[in-house]
């Protein structure tokens, strides 16, 4: 329901889509089957005198318009008249008189209330329908709206469309997402906006998916209506997925992607491309696949990895481990195309990398190192999953992905050298590695610089996050790179209140560098400053990106980077480093105020499913916590944080009523036991 004022009327407008006749079932939809959106606009005058309302229904592109009793049908565009009129809307109003009016073509917006009594005009296309009514003192008048998705020509199909009503399917639909937005892992944090936001996510993606009607494919693009699929951003909705235990949900968005492997190449000098994941090419007339994106291969294989350690599903990792291994060997060899020395017999500045093609929205070619960061994340991580059913094929990928990752460092320490210090704020200097090789410095643009920059070395693992190098990156973004012109903010006002984010804050994770080197203050300035610029709480959604503040770029309802700041989310409470689980890592001090808790329900784990719950009773002195640790396999440790809102030492831990010293009061974090079922703490 959304509800607002104009000009003295209180307008309340309720909304769902649903299937016109089809069952709400996803395991027996085609994908072809035609949905309505049912609207209800109620229109209150709150005032002591009577008032007109007046709604316009406009069409874009204009079209001319004809009603047909409570039929709005489009008849006739610039090009002519329609062979059959296409239905564009069924109005029920309650009361009041429809019509059919002109605007002119130099006005965006419709004429004013006051203008009602103006003849409406013929035209050939550029109508609007208008609704107009007499809204008694202190009453209500009621617009009823159904919008069929497709168009529908034939008289049988519009029939249908009249003859639903607003509350023939509201339960049922109602029902249906009720179910589906509960389903797996539970969060409640005190902090009510991310609570609505944590449950809102997962409709936006479930709604933009879509059924290929000949295959029966569920491609899960990442824009809602306005794209297709980047096979990098399918998989950030997909690791979402898989860490609220929606296992099949993933699989389903994985699955094309898997399947459709190398049904159409990305761009770059590639030897051969059979193996790559990227393409989701049905046939000539069906192709589903959006930008050329190298990033697309390397990301896809450890997005499948990780859908195995969340599931441990041995049988389902068979089925897929030979795609897996032509795409890990894919990168084994096109990056022997580059092990190419020069004349003088030093290595090639990109030597070992993949060879040269395209980044992301950028169309240049070059040996991107985030290209080959997340290339080697992928053979990294598939090494590590393909051992558990095949150790001899696993051992050789792990050495290819180690010699690989060797090569990587080699190639940006080598660009490091060739490039000139950056000044800090502080007056000292660091080294700046640029986002690719035989670079002398910063590329063009943001893209190139900060969302695909150095940073994706330490992001993937080929910087540890503690070593000097990821220090320096993280120094130079944050000191220049969002400090730029081309970011949000300028140095020495905005350092804290902007800094931290990127234009398209959700794709540069430093707040997961962060929360791994332990440093909480900017890791939430990256957390709350992200989600400050990203959130329109009037409908609950992110865009892509923030050209500036206050105005969104790119689509609303962008699902995967709704998607990538929830995982965010999920990491500050859960978080997998190895095989140790980390438990409240990340969470504010102000979650740990008297009265506040916070929940963790059955969250998926790469060791099977956990929950906890956290409440903090420091009036009395006291947080504690219950914790059904993971029993499918034991992590080597689980480490609870406990944080005292003002900062107070931890002096004693009990366990179940009992002294426990396995805790460490400067880190606030409590050692737990791995045999129990059930933990119950206190701090």
């Amino acid at each position: 329901t959304t509800r607002w004022e104009n000009e003295g009327i209180d307008y309340s407008e309720e909304a769902y889509a649903t299937m016109l006749d089809a069952p709400l079932d996803d395991a027996r939809l085609r994908g072809d089957e035609p949905s309505v959106l049912l609207l209800r606009l109620r229109v209150h005058n709150p005032a002591s005198k009577p008032i007109r309302a007046q709604i316009w229904l406009q069409v874009s592109t204009p079209e001319g318009l004809e009603l047909k009793n409570t039929m709005l049908l489009g008849t006739s565009n610039k090009s002519g008249v329609y062979l059959q009129p296409r239905l564009r809307a069924v109005l029920e109003p309650e009361g009041g008189t429809l019509q059919i009016r002109d605007l002119p073509p130099s006005i965006e917006l419709p004429p004013r209330p006051e203008d009602a009594d103006r003849q409406p005009a013929p035209s050939a296309y550029g109508g609007a329908a208008v609704w107009t009514a007499l809204v008694p003192a202190h009453g209500t008048k009621v617009l009823g709206v159904k919008i069929p998705f497709r168009t529908m020509t034939l008289p049988a199909e519009q029939k249908q469309v009249d003859r639903i009503r607003f509350d023939t399917r509201l339960d049922e639909t109602l029902g249906y997402w009720r179910r589906r937005i509960t389903s797996g892992m539970r969060l409640h944090m005190p902090d009510p906006m991310l609570n609505s936001f944590y449950q809102a996510v997962l409709q936006h993606i479930l709604v933009s998916e879509e059924r290929d009607s000949k295959t029966g494919y569920t491609m899960c693009p990442c824009g809602t209506y306005d794209y297709n699929m980047f096979a990098n951003e399918t998989d950030i909705q997909v690791r979402l997925l898989d860490m609220r235990g929606l296992h099949q949900d993933a699989w389903r968005c994985l699955r094309p992607i898997v399947e459709l492997q190398g049904s159409k190449p990305f761009p770059g000098r590639f030897r051969e491309t059979s193996a790559e994941f990227h393409g989701v090419k049905v046939d000539a007339e069906h192709d589903y696949t959006h930008g050329g994106y190298n990033l697309n291969h390397g990301w896809t294989l450890w997005t499948l990895a990780e859908h195995y350690l969340f599931t441990r599903d041995d049988q389902w990792l068979r089925s897929v481990m030979p795609s897996m291994i032509r795409a890990a060997n894919w990168i084994v060899d096109e990056r022997k195309a580059t092990m190419q020395q020069e004349a003088d017999g030093t290595r090639a500045p990109e030597y070992g990398l993949l060879p040269a093609g395209e980044l992301e929205d950028n169309e240049d070619w070059g040996y991107w190192f985030a290209v080959n960061s997340y290339a080697y994340r992928g053979l990294n991580a598939a090494a590590e999953t393909i051992s558990t059913i095949d150790p001899a094929e696993g051992g050789r990928l792990t050495k290819e992905a180690t010699a690989y990752r060797a090569d990587i460092r080699e190639a940006a320490f080598r660009a490091m050298a060739m490039t000139p210090a950056v000044a800090l704020r502080d007056g000292t200097f660091a080294p700046s590695i640029p986002p690719r090789t035989s670079l002398h410095g910063r590329d063009l643009g943001w893209i190139r610089n900060i969302l695909y920059g150095a940073h994706v070395l330490v992001d993937c693992g080929v910087f540890d996050a503690d070593e000097p190098a990821a220090t320096w990156i993280l120094e130079d973004y944050e000191d220049n790179l969002f400090m730029a012109p081309d970011s949000l903010s300028v140095p020495d006002r905005d350092w804290f209140s902007r800094g931290g984010v990127a234009l398209q804050p959700d794709l540069v994770n430093l707040f997961v560098s962060y929360l791994e080197r332990d440093q909480l203050p900017q890791a939430l300035r990256s957390f709350y400053n992200d989600f400050a610029i990203s959130y329109y709480p009037d409908v609950n959604a992110f865009t892509e990106w923030v050209p500036t503040l206050g105005i969104g770029g790119g689509p609303f309802y962008k699902t995967s980077d709704e998607a990538a700041f929830l995982t965010w989310l999920r990491l500050m409470l859960l978080r997998e480093s190895g095989d140790r689980l980390y438990l409240g890592s990340g969470a504010p001090r102000a979650w740990f105020l008297p009265g506040r808790a916070i929940e963790v329900d059955r969250a998926a784990t790469f060791f099977g499913e956990l929950s906890f719950r956290i409440e903090s009773h420091t009036e009395r002195g006291f947080i504690e916590a219950r914790v059904s640790p993971p029993q499918r396999t034991r992590p080597k440790a689980i480490l609870l944080r406990l944080r005292h809102p003002s900062g107070k030492r931890m002096v004693r831990v009990e366990l179940s009523g009992k002294n426990w010293t396995q805790f460490v009061p400067d880190r606030e974090t409590i050692t737990l036991p791995l045999d129990r079922r059930e933990i119950a703490v206190r701090a």
